[in-house]
């Protein structure tokens, strides 16, 4: 999980029975993770304290060294349009080639700036809307997209930055 925050998402996997690796720049962040869901499932993600909006380079190297993931997964961690690119070149380096990446996200402009990015280079799925009541009371809808990336690359597409001729 990226941007796993106090760990909601992980706790999820984790009850689901999925084994876990949760990725934060706050080692705080990871530790708050940890412990929510060892109290509430028994069972600890593994921790990885990496600043994906500006990685350095064994941060990453140690991320990569488990292989591709052929799961990721990422809630509420767009917020600004800067946080595109960093975020397309982790999962890039992360996911395995038939990975999915599922995105939540609370309906905001960055995210639809995100998926319009992605598919200009191929990416495909589909998307769903939950609607709350959610832990804080909020009824407001969140998106979540199940995201595959191409199983071959435009190679035009890509080293033109997306312009078609």
């Amino acid at each position: 999980e990226l941007g796993s925050g106090l760990g909601v998402t992980a706790t999820a996997a984790l009850e689901a029975g999925a084994h876990v690796h949760t990725m934060d720049c706050s080692p705080l962040a990871l530790a708050l993770c940890r412990r929510n869901a060892l109290v509430n499932t028994g069972r600890a993600p593994s921790t990885l304290c990496v600043n994906w909006a500006m990685p350095d380079r064994v941060s990453m190297a140690r991320a990569e060294s488990f292989g591709g993931f052929g799961l990721i997964l990422a809630a509420d961690v767009l917020y600004e349009s800067r946080d595109i690119a960093p975020l397309l070149q982790t999962i890039d380096r992360l996911l395995a080639p038939d990975g999915e990446l599922w995105l939540a996200e609370p309906r905001r402009r960055t995210a639809q700036r995100f998926l319009s990015t992605v598919a200009l280079t191929g990416w495909q799925g589909e998307s769903r809307q939950a609607a709350g009541p959610w832990f804080d009371g909020s009824t407001d809808p969140v998106n979540i997209h199940f995201l595959r990336r191409p199983s071959r690359v435009d190679l035009l597409q890509s080293t033109l930055g997306g312009w078609r001729i």
